[in-house]
Order: structure tokens, then sequence, then C-alpha cells
């Protein structure tokens, strides 16, 4: 992202260490290619995010637990490849499993790729939260129906 321009992540943020914290936590999850290759990673925590307790937001459900998605990343030989959205439908299958009604996840106001992803998936616009150090995100919301 850096790269591209965009101030969602910096040299900063994400560290190694919060890499090294999401997978001793089990909460680092990565997509391989049928060789074994890492071709996505993201946070998925089943809990809560302390920065969504936020009056500017407007939730769609107030159920906890949730789900929420940090750090999704796509290597970039494979972007624009529909990697994104399959991680990202393989989180809804783990809130259907966990009986989980809700997925949340926030982005950057530049950040086009996550903001298309989360159009195209059916996430809802929230409001706006507030990271002490990370600045402003967009926060987005889905349901998801329990069968």
């Amino acid at each position: 992202m850096l790269r591209e321009g965009k101030q969602q992540w910096n040299e900063y943020y994400p560290a190694l260490t919060d890499l090294q914290e999401d997978v001793s936590s089990k909460h680092g999850y990565v997509l391989c290619q049928e060789n074994g290759l890492p071709i996505a990673y993201g946070a998925v925590i089943i809990g809560k995010e302390p920065a969504y307790n936020n009056q500017e937001c407007q939730w769609l459900s107030i159920a906890t637990p949730y789900i929420v998605v940090h750090r999704l990343a796509v290597a970039d030989e494979v972007r624009n490849k529909g990697i994104g959205t399959h991680f990202m439908l393989e989180v809804e299958q783990m809130a259907v499993k966990n009986g989980i009604a809700s997925i949340r996840i926030d982005t950057n106001h530049d950040n086009g790729h996550m903001l298309r992803l989360l159009a195209r998936l059916k996430f809802t616009r929230c409001g706006n939260i507030h990271y002490p150090k990370g600045g402003t995100r967009i926060a987005f919301e889905k349901t998801i129906a329990q069968q």
C-alpha cells in the first residue's frame, strides 16, 4: 500500500510483531495456492474490537461476539483475481460455523481495492472509527444469515 501512496499502512504498520501476535493468538490466517505458496493473509478475530465502541457508527447488529478482520493482504501477483473475495467468503463460512451474527471490518478512504471488495460482498458502511495512532477509518459490517 505504501508503494501505491495509500495512507492506511506504512513502514511501521503492520509490523512483524503485529503478525507474530496474530499467529500466537491463533488469529492469523493464510490462504495458499495448491502448490502451498501463500497468496493472502488476514487477522480474523472472534470477539470485540475496542475501537468499534464508537458513537459515530450505526452498527447493523448489536450481537457479540462478532468477527473482526484486520490486516487483509493479497499478494501482488494474484491481485484482481478474486483472492480477496475468496478469503472473505471463507470468513463468512467461519461465522456460520461458529454461530456468529456479523463481520466487521474497517479501511482507509483511499483503499480502493478494499472498498470495492466490501461493496461487492454487500458490506454496509456504518460510520467512522478513530484509532489513536492510525487515524480515521471507514467502518463496515455485514450480517450473516445462520443456517
